[in-house]
């Protein structure tokens, strides 16, 4: 099939607006729907694209680098290293800290009861090999988003054993949006508001 444009010219271009980007955002969300057509749309492109509806333009840059469209391998390294900026706000950004719990409270009172997934399950009680001694998690946001750091890297420090495969990488993403839905959306969105998502630099990492 052989698509024929006009010859383009500058003077085609209309003037930004605030109004006009909008527009084309969400003709951009019509297309990507249309897309999927009958299937199922992810749920993390749901979210993405229920972002877009919301207000495009404020959340320009989080929307141009959200995690759905990252690889497995940098979206997890996303993660880290905001989670490890978190640790370091109560010294630095008592306010920014506490606004992130504040978006995030609702994950707090979570139990290993609630934990269905074997990956988790196991991480959860792991115990160090020499001393035997267990990583004591609380039931605070905190403790569940440590429980998903080291998920991660538990399973990808052994991702083969002899020539069998145990941990697929790229099926990380959805294993934590199906175990606790709506945590890296959450997590991801309050850094961007709280200013250190830009902070990444993601720009010059993502193409």
């Amino acid at each position: 099939m052989t698509i024929e444009m006009d010859e383009f010219q500058a003077d085609d271009l209309d003037p930004y607006t605030k109004a006009n980007a909008e527009v084309d955002f969400y003709q951009y969300v019509k297309t990507i729907e249309e897309l999927f057509e009958s299937l199922p749309v992810p749920e993390d492109i749901h979210r993405w694209l229920s972002m877009i509806m919301r207000d495009p333009t404020a959340y320009q840059y989080l929307i141009c680098y959200h995690y759905c469209l990252m690889e497995e391998h940098q979206m997890m390294h996303v993660f880290t290293s905001l989670y490890n900026k978190l640790l370091v706000l109560p010294t630095t950004d008592p306010a920014g800290y506490n606004f992130v719990l504040e978006r995030l409270k609702i994950f707090s009172g979570w139990s290993p009861m609630d934990l269905h997934n074997v990956y988790f399950i196991e991480t959860f009680y792991w115990k160090d090999p020499i001393t035997g001694v267990p990583i004591i998690y609380g039931d605070d946001v905190l403790s569940l988003l440590r429980l998903v750091r080291n998920t991660y890297q538990h399973f990808m420090s052994k991702v083969v054993e002899g020539r069998k495969l145990l941990f697929s990488e790229k099926d990380f993403g959805n294993m934590v949006n199906e175990q606790f839905s709506g945590l890296l959306d959450e997590l991801f969105e309050a850094m961007f508001i709280a200013t250190y998502y830009a902070d990444l630099q993601l720009e010059h990492t993502m193409v």
